[in-house]
């Protein structure tokens, strides 16, 4: 039991240093051996565990997306309203800028680097995670509270205006919440056709 949590933490480890060297140098500039050095570890102790830097990169992101849906799961948990829901997705994506920022721009930035194979497994969740909200939009629309002739078309705008802050942002996770609160509302007043209650709180 010892040795297997050791291994463990050693392979976080190695995926943890892999996304900030990744982030600092950008994936194409850092080798293997650069991952061994920054953690102190023979090149073969990196081998021991992944096989490729592109293999280091497909788990980063199935990291990243295991803690989206986590974080999801909790914000999401009781609630029925259109408006939370969309709420609870903005403030999952923010609140990830702070507490992963190393992996963030690898998972938006180099995510066609993967193997063909792998790039279809974190893009079929990728697609998963924009259907609930797709389909929280859809709900808004069949309620009355939101305007949107194509949901899809808002869903894919509101992650566009998400996701592209990992280019600008780098505050805390209270920071976080504040920008979250900017953009929900931004976002929400935007699908109002009639006046209803801006959620708040992360």
């Amino acid at each position: 039991m010892a040795r297997r949590n050791t291994a463990a933490a050693t392979r976080q480890a190695i995926v943890s240093a892999a996304a900030t060297l990744f982030d600092r140098k950008g994936y194409h500039n850092v080798r293997m051996d650069d991952i061994a050095v920054h953690l102190g570890l023979s090149k073969g102790a990196i081998y021991h565990h992944f096989a490729s830097k592109d293999e280091i990169l497909a788990v980063l992101h199935g990291v990243f997306m295991d803690e989206l849906e986590r974080l999801h799961a909790l914000k999401v948990t009781g609630l029925s309203q259109p408006a939370e829901r969309v709420y609870a997705i903005i403030a999952s994506v923010m609140e990830l800028m702070a507490t992963h920022r190393e992996y963030v721009r690898v998972f938006f930035e180099h995510h066609r680097e993967l193997y063909e194979s792998r790039k279809t497994s974190i893009r079929a969740r990728r697609l998963v995670f924009q259907s609930v909200l797709e389909a929280a939009l859809e709900d808004g629309v069949r309620d009355g509270s939101f305007v949107a002739h194509d949901p899809r078309t808002v869903a894919l705008s509101i992650f566009g205006m998400c996701n592209w802050s990992y280019q600008w942002f780098r505050g805390d996770i209270d920071q976080a919440h504040q920008v979250c609160e900017e953009m929900a509302t931004l976002a929400l007043r935007g699908l109002q056709v009639r006046q209803v209650d801006v959620p708040t709180g992360a």
